[in-house]
């Protein structure tokens, strides 16, 4: 995997703009998450996290008693959501690098996270599941 297989790539301009898209859909996803119950202690997992932002604030509702998990292909994306987390003191956030487009890493995921699917509260694939969501709730 590389930044070029992102159409708009994954450098600091295209984090910002994932920024910015982020704020303007926000209070939508969090309406979602509370009509869904997430809330303190639940656990999270982001598919597809990108540079973190829906993960981290996942994470500052679920709060140290919960987990969020965020799965990304990009290591530029990993690594800002990285430090992100480590910027606001967030150490029940979880990063794995893996592409699910590769049967190999596909395969890894589901053996690591069959043993998560009761406990998870909530699964995150991409804003535009979310926004979904919002719309039917």
């Amino acid at each position: 995997m590389c930044a070029n297989d992102y159409v708009l790539g994954t450098h600091e301009e295209e984090i910002e703009r994932l920024g910015l898209q982020h704020r303007i859909w926000r209070p939508l996803m969090l309406n979602a998450w509370m009509k869904a119950g997430l809330t303190v202690g639940s656990r999270v997992v982001d598919f597809g996290a990108g540079p973190g932002y829906a993960a981290l604030d996942a994470a500052e509702i679920v709060g140290v008693r919960g987990e969020v998990t965020a799965i990304e292909r990009s290591p530029d994306f990993l690594d800002f959501a990285r430090r992100q987390f480590e910027r606001r003191q967030i150490p029940w956030g979880r990063f794995v690098q893996a592409d699910l487009d590769t049967q190999t890493d596909a395969d890894e995921l589901q053996s690591e996270f069959r043993s998560l699917e009761k406990d998870t509260d909530a699964i995150m694939v991409t804003p535009l599941v979310v926004e979904i969501i919002a719309e039917k709730i």
